[in-house]
């Protein structure tokens, strides 16, 4: 029994060092960035600027055909998957009046973005002191290097806003002319905030910047006001509590509408947003293939998804794709030749077609 409880000790008294160590690098890191934030501004800027005339260049041609109308919604998403997996930080995507719930995608994530600077250091010598030791899990070096990263990105956010907006008053009237454009910022899909407009040739500030709530013990809310949201949101939930006035989950309210399947002869109740492409239907040999795809979110971008349903003799058998929204104009045309295949079972081999 005393030897769990020393090694518990040993363990606790590991992870408390570890904790130590990445508030120290935190402050380290915070203070370079203030010291070193009207370099970082320009720095910045020169990495939105290519991003940006690109996104533009993008969305005109969708204008252009006919795809999308007049820019109206940009939203800026810090994403969370970044922090540890070394991918995209942020991502930004551009929406006509019908804002989200637009089947037509365009945005993207600025390549090679300085999401954590100064904290390269910090990262590595936290992994380096749980490599050199047995008495915690490696895996416990993840939560606390992603609440540090959270922490910094707290941080950072501001100058990445001002970075932006400054380049956006300097090179709007070229990207947004005449037009009117709400630009929102916050956690993807999630707490997007209003932060900005473009309006009458200007661009105003809605609010000072977007600040993230954070979960955290002894971070973000008190509890006094965590007490207040959660009566308030209690009390929505009270109102909006079926499908035809909508639901709430978590903070958002989700709003429904009605889908029809006519192929295959049935409709369903689904979230506002649901976005329904094109669909069909083919005969091959004794058996019958419908489908139908659609676009759907998830916490890193846009899925695009494909449902099948296929009567063979007196059974149906129900299939399901999905991949990255980018990439369906090239595995949608394979995922259909592979359903086509299907037919009786037979012993002839497998060839590879080229």
């Amino acid at each position: 029994m005393a030897g769990i409880v020393n090694r518990e000790k040993r363990r606790m008294d590991f992870l408390k060092k570890v904790n130590e160590k990445a508030d120290e690098e935190l402050k380290e890191a915070v203070r370079r960035l203030k010291e070193d934030q009207d370099r970082m501004r320009d720095r910045l800027k020169v990495f939105w600027k290519p991003f940006l005339d690109g996104l533009q260049s993008e969305y005109g041609l969708l204008e252009a055909a006919g795809s999308a109308g007049p820019l109206s919604f940009s939203y800026l998403s810090f994403l969370r998957s970044g922090i540890l997996d070394g991918g995209p930080w942020l991502r930004m995507d551009y929406y006509d009046s019908r804002g989200r719930a637009s089947d037509v995608e365009c945005g993207g994530c600025p390549d090679g973005f300085p999401a954590f600077p100064y904290l390269d250091k910090g990262f590595r010598e936290i992994r380096e002191l749980f490599a050199g030791q047995s008495q915690a899990g490696a895996y416990l070096a993840d939560p606390i290097l992603y609440d540090l990263a959270d922490r910094y990105s707290e941080e950072m956010e501001p100058l990445v806003l001002e970075s932006l907006f400054t380049l956006i008053e300097e090179e709007g009237e070229r990207w947004y002319g005449s037009g009117d454009v709400r630009f929102f910022a916050g956690d993807f899909l999630d707490r997007a905030e209003p932060a900005a407009e473009w309006r009458d040739g200007k661009l105003r500030a809605l609010q000072a910047g977007v600040k993230r709530q954070r979960r955290g013990k002894g971070k973000g809310m008190g509890w006094e006001d965590e007490r207040v949201v959660h009566m308030q949101n209690e009390e929505r939930k009270k109102k909006y509590c079926n499908l035809d006035t909508g639901m709430y989950i978590k903070e958002e309210l989700i709003c429904f509408e009605r889908f029809h399947i006519d192929e295959m002869g049935f409709s369903l109740v689904l979230p506002r947003g649901f976005a329904r492409l094109d669909e069909g239907e083919k005969e091959s040999g004794d058996s019958m293939l419908n489908w139908f795809d659609f676009k759907s979110y998830v916490i890193t971008g846009t899925l695009y998804n494909l449902a099948s349903v296929i009567s063979f003799r007196d059974r149906s058998v129900l299939g399901m794709f999905s991949c990255p929204y980018e990439l369906s104009p090239w595995w949608k045309p394979v995922y259909l030749k592979v359903l086509e295949t299907f037919g009786s079972r037979s012993d002839r081999p497998a060839q590879c077609l080229r």
